[in-house]
């Protein structure tokens, strides 16, 4: 079972998600300043209800029963949180040859990106500079004739992955 997130991890969440910095998301709920989310970070104050009314008044789709206690998921509505996609943490050079025998880590959870089944990081350089190492790269398995040409691929077959 996944352990709670802390206050400071599901505010910080939101700051990520919003793509702000601390202090600029501070002023933008409409905080005098960061010094607020900073006394949540250091572990000195909880989530006050004005933060998170504040917070769900700016960002209506945060779950504001998450954010007061963790329980549940960040956002209200599902097609807002995105679909859940099994994340292995492996190569997927390495990994996809074998993906029946992994277990995956966690689940990615992706705004929509179209159908994919699954997440793995890329580390090998066998893509060059298309996908740096340490991008994690999102697959779906398709048929040989859905192939485009042009498109790409992580093509697997009983002698080589790439």
């Amino acid at each position: 079972m996944r352990e709670k997130q802390n206050n400071w991890q599901r505010i910080e969440a939101v700051i990520k998600w919003a793509n702000m910095s601390t202090n600029y998301f501070a002023r933008y709920i409409g905080l005098a300043r960061g010094e607020n989310l900073y006394q949540i970070k250091r572990g000195n104050n909880g989530i006050s209800l004005d933060v998170a009314d504040r917070i769900v008044s700016k960002f209506p789709q945060v779950d504001k029963l998450w954010l007061l206690t963790g329980e549940g998921q960040m956002f209200s509505e599902e097609r807002i949180r995105g679909a859940q996609i099994p994340y292995y943490n492996v190569d997927v050079e390495q990994g996809i040859a074998h993906l029946e025998h992994l277990d995956a880590e966690s689940n990615l959870v992706v705004p929509p990106v179209g159908a994919c089944d699954l997440a793995m990081c890329y580390t090998g350089r066998a893509m060059g500079n298309i996908v740096p190492p340490g991008t994690v790269v999102l697959l779906k398995a398709v048929d040989r004739d859905a192939i485009i040409p042009g498109g790409e691929y992580v093509i697997v077959c009983r002698k080589i992955v790439t």
